[in-house]
């Protein structure tokens, strides 16, 4: 909650939780520069493996990328396929002389 917002979304699954988190933005007190840059430093290396946090390191919770990657995937098949078959038709001698 040091950073500037406009809005704070959180869980309230009883009035209990909902009181716990009222308590909470009232009592609050914002961290001083020094805090945050040790809070920061104690953090760094989790942060930059991103183990805990796939989504942000990784395509595998990403539709998109793997719809986009499927399709590319199938592409080289089917061109490759094409080639191929492109390959055998010359390498017989399939195709008229002026097509080849």
């Amino acid at each position: 909650m040091s950073l500037p917002t406009s809005v704070v979304i959180t869980g309230c699954e009883s009035l209990q939780i909902l009181q716990q988190a009222i308590d909470a933005a009232r009592s609050y007190q914002p961290l001083g520069p020094a805090d945050i840059a040790r809070l920061l430093a104690k953090t760094a290396p989790a942060a930059t493996k991103g183990e805990f946090e796939r989504y942000k390191t990784s395509h595998d919770f990403d539709g998109t990328f793997t719809i986009r990657n499927g399709w590319a995937r199938a592409h080289t098949v089917i061109l490759r396929a094409a080639q191929d078959l492109c390959s055998s038709v010359r390498k017989h001698h399939l195709l008229p002389p002026r097509c080849q």
